[in-house]
């Protein structure tokens, strides 16, 4: 049989297991087979390897939106895609898919998502932020239920503090409109301060430190805030020592600057560490002292009720 006419009949028989090898005993040449094998595996492997990248970037991008999730619970979408640098689209799928396994769940008031317990068994970071929403919601909706008042529940993340929980939108009284996702700087925000007034003291120099080196990068930025002022170094390390001592840091509403609207906000300490903070929002106008007294009070009692609730892991 003609050599040609012998490849072609092996062709035939690649499928089996001993063909090839079969072939090039009796022939002693891999000319025409090997390129058929090769051409057959480079295929294939070209497949898989085409496959792979995807699947790969698919994990990491979900991976991705988890671990900021993480750090913001509660955020929008919007927040999200920002965060990791992806098309609101691609966000919006990926967070729906994840809603519908069970990881996630979204907010329909603020149509933010909010990790599921079920996420507990991809690793221990989310037991830390459990208690947002385990026990921040009972206690954020008792506590406006009490004074009818905004109540904003933050938590640190990085140079800002992140609001989790809000009622602002429930109620006029709180003013501004500061919803869950919203990122308050920690230098300029009542939240911000009693935060630093509580965390510890090297956390506290740290952030002083990225603060202040900012403000001499960055001619106009103003590194930290008390009632819309710039403060220097040491006029803000004395403004937080005082707030350490009195348990509660009060001042002008972060995002208002006509003065008209005031914060009082106290710190959640949980395991011995500020974990966050809790705050009451108001008009001046229509709170006296003696019923911010009050309302302070119960603000107190809230954010003990937060820490003592669970214990850091």
């Amino acid at each position: 049989m003609p050599k040609a006419l012998r490849i072609a009949s092996a062709t035939d028989d690649l499928e089996s297991s001993s063909s090839i090898e079969a072939y090039a005993e009796q022939s002693g040449s891999w000319t025409g087979l090997e390129v058929a094998k090769t051409s057959r595996r480079s295929t294939g492997g070209a497949r898989a390897s085409a496959k792979e990248p995807n699947s790969i970037q698919a994990v990491s991008r979900t991976l991705s939106l988890l671990r900021e999730l993480n750090l913001n619970n509660g955020a929008t979408i919007l927040a999200l895609a920002a965060a990791v640098n992806l098309p609101r689209g691609t966000v919006y799928r990926m967070m729906e898919n994840l809603k519908a396994l069970g990881y996630v769940r979204k907010d329909p008031h603020t149509r933010g998502y909010w990790i599921e317990r079920v996420c507990q068994e991809l690793g221990g970071g989310f037991v830390d932020q459990s208690w947002v929403l385990d026990v921040g919601n009972r206690v954020v909706n008792r506590l406006y239920g009490e004074t009818n008042l905004g109540v904003v529940l933050t938590t640190p993340q990085r140079e800002v503090m992140s609001v989790r929980i809000s009622t602002m939108l429930r109620n006029s009284a709180g003013g501004h409109r500061t919803t869950a996702g919203t990122q308050i700087l920690i230098g300029q925000s009542c939240s911000g301060h009693a935060y630093l007034a509580h965390c510890s003291r090297d956390l506290r120099q740290h952030l002083l430190d990225e603060f202040y080196r900012r403000g001499e990068r960055e001619p106009g930025h103003a590194p930290f805030m008390h009632n819309h002022v710039p403060l220097t170094r040491i006029l803000a390390e004395k403004l937080l020592d005082g707030i350490n001592r009195q348990g509660y840091a009060t001042g002008h509403a972060f995002a208002d600057r006509s003065g008209r609207l005031g914060v009082v906000a106290v710190p959640i300490i949980r395991g011995g560490q500020a974990a966050g903070t809790l705050s009451l929002n108001f008009f001046y106008s229509s709170l006296k002292t003696t019923a911010l007294s009050f309302h302070l009070g119960l603000l107190k009692r809230a954010a003990q009720d937060v820490g003592a609730s669970t214990t850091l892991s």
